[in-house]
């Protein structure tokens, strides 16, 4: 009897052991998703605030070259303006010399 007594014993602490083996693994897990999640997390966030610094520069970068592309746009209207003026003056003239002639003055 006190042979099955002793593995009965020994069968309980083995059972102990197996459950505080079981305990231990469970909270292993619990800490390796939490820790897994917090930098995840972080992970993404870093991620996010580099995507936000990109789009941010990216549209600062269009919009330089946006104002860039007007002002040669705006230079090459006054210069199409002078010069359609400049010929308009010069037909002006003509046309008032040929009328001060016609008109003998």
């Amino acid at each position: 009897m006190l042979k099955i007594d002793e593995i009965l014993k020994r069968l309980e602490e083995i059972d102990k052991v197996i459950k505080s083996a079981d305990e231990t693994k469970t909270n292993v897990l619990i800490y390796v998703e939490q820790v897994s999640k917090k930098y995840s997390d972080e992970i993404i966030k870093k991620i996010e605030g580099i995507v936000s610094n990109a789009i941010f520069e990216y549209k600062n970068k269009a919009v330089e070259e946006a104002k860039k592309e007007a002002e040669k746009i705006i230079k090459s209207a006054e210069d199409k303006k002078e010069k359609i003026l400049s010929k308009y003056r010069e037909n002006k003239n003509k046309l008032i010399e040929k009328a001060l002639a016609i008109l003998n003055l």
